[in-house]
């Protein structure tokens, strides 16, 4: 299925095109978070699932103009309420990151008994 997204209702849309990566990074993020849209009820549950998604995958997005990563900001989803997506599961945000802790563990214990594998 492909994604797709719509800004026409972000109240500040025509400069948020200016801002495109940023965009684009809140579009992506909301695969793996699944929320479909950002309002003014969610948004701060989207930011801190975004917040947590950087920290625990070290991966950002974004990135800044010296080269180092650049994490969402508050602004950055205040600045897109109203931005949707079809990457919805039924999930909160906090479900899905639940779900990903737990897929990260699982990936952690079965690198601890290959590396002992090898060891062994």
């Amino acid at each position: 299925m492909a994604l797709t997204w719509d800004i026409s209702e972000c109240p500040d849309w025509i400069n948020t095109k200016d801002e495109r990566g940023v965009t684009d990074a809140l579009i992506w993020y909301s695969v793996p978070l699944g929320y479909g849209q950002i309002t003014e009820r969610n948004a701060d549950e989207v930011y801190a699932a975004i917040h947590v998604y950087e920290a625990l995958t070290g991966n950002t997005l974004l990135v800044a103009a010296d080269g180092s990563p650049r994490p969402i900001t508050p602004y950055d989803v205040q600045g897109r309420i109203g931005l949707k997506t079809n990457a919805v599961n039924g999930k909160s945000p906090a479900a899905n990151i639940t779900r990903i802790v737990k897929r990260r563990l699982a990936d952690s214990r079965a690198e601890y008994v290959r590396a002992l594998e090898v060891i062994l």
